[in-house]
């Protein structure tokens, strides 16, 4: 038979079950702690007493839920629960810790940047604050592992230019290789954001040839002059309205809303991602989640969607529904057995 669950676990317990299952009957929390009923009595009172946590007993429901949930189907965000006192990291101070140091290290190898003697420092400082009465770093870094996506060590002659240029509010004169067109072209632009997004970095500015807020691939400015002028003065208000208000890096176009019905076995792994801030996460009856997220230009959704194979479907609006039909159908064409 399994040992019971300690006291920390128990509340945490309690809590994950009314928040994800809620009504919870006495007897299924019984069950899943592995304990007398004196103590889940126990553990539902200090809940309640010492952690402030609203749990009641619906006699409509029959079971125990948190005052105030407006629907069994609703999201999680509009669930009440209690703050649980912390006795170790959590999972998100873990991945910052060992994300930090592993950047720390990466810095030292590439051993380049203005601040290369200052970033040791501020390394031996977090080492410090790890290792004060709580666990061996070296033991921590040895038993905790962080799989980060794939990074490249990246370099760009433009960079540091652009750099001061944002800081310092000066204008740039670019040389700018446009894809679509496969031609350079050479612009004015007052620099306002540098923003890295998957590995690549980008230049958000106002261009002066076009009068409008664009985006600049760094790996696409072929040169780049620091002039004196000024940059014109766009509030970051007007530039996340624009910029960031769509799924993606790139903004431009209608913006629209997908509405993507995903089911319950990826349900359980997708709830917590953030695929844009404005986004929508709705639990359905049968499990599984509605997220609706706004985007302009969809190739990057497309390829967040596709990510998900037949657990995702797109219900709108029809033109993603058919974009994603269409890409699904120059796959599958990729894979014919033409022998037969």
């Amino acid at each position: 038979m399994r040992a019971s669950m300690d006291f920390k676990m128990r509340l945490f317990r309690i809590d994950q079950m009314i928040k994800e299952q809620g009504p919870v009957t006495f007897e299924d929390l019984q069950s899943a702690l592995k304990c007398s009923a004196p103590t889940v009595k126990r553990d539902l009172n200090y809940l309640r007493k010492h952690l402030h946590a609203p749990i009641v007993y619906s006699h409509l429901l029959k079971g125990y839920v948190y005052e105030g949930t407006k629907a069994p189907e609703g999201s999680d965000e509009d669930k009440p629960g209690c703050e649980l006192p912390a006795q170790w990291y959590s999972p998100t101070e873990m991945f910052v810790l060992m994300t930090a140091l592993d950047m720390f290290d990466t810095v030292e190898e590439v051993r380049d940047g203005l601040l290369f003697g200052e970033m040791r420092a501020m390394k031996s400082r977090l080492m410090s604050l790890i290792q004060e009465g709580k666990t061996q770093l070296k033991e921590l870094q040895k038993r905790i592992k962080v799989v980060h996506p794939p990074m490249r060590i990246y370099r760009n002659s433009c960079f540091e230019v652009i750099g001061k240029a944002v800081a310092m509010r000066k204008r740039l004169r670019i040389m700018y290789f446009t894809r679509k067109d496969q031609i350079e072209k050479d612009r004015e632009v007052s620099p306002l954001r540098l923003v890295c997004y998957r590995n690549s970095w980008y230049l958000d500015a106002y261009c002066h040839s076009s009068q409008a807020l664009k985006t600049f691939h760094l790996d696409y400015i072929r040169h780049v002059v620091a002039l004196t002028k000024q940059c014109v003065t766009v509030p970051m208000r007007d530039i996340e309205a624009q910029l960031d208000s769509s799924y993606g890096i790139f903004s431009g176009g209608e913006l629209k809303t997908a509405h993507i019905a995903i089911d319950r076995h990826a349900g359980s792994f997708v709830r917590n991602e953030v695929w844009h801030k404005d986004q929508v996460m709705t639990r359905q009856a049968d499990g599984g989640f509605l997220l609706k997220v706004p985007y302009a230009e969809p190739t990057e959704l497309i390829g967040q969607i596709l990510r998900l194979g037949c657990h995702a479907q797109v219900v709108s609006p029809a033109c993603l529904r058919e974009e994603v039909r269409l890409m699904l159908e120059r796959t599958q064409a990729l894979y014919q057995d033409t022998a037969h």
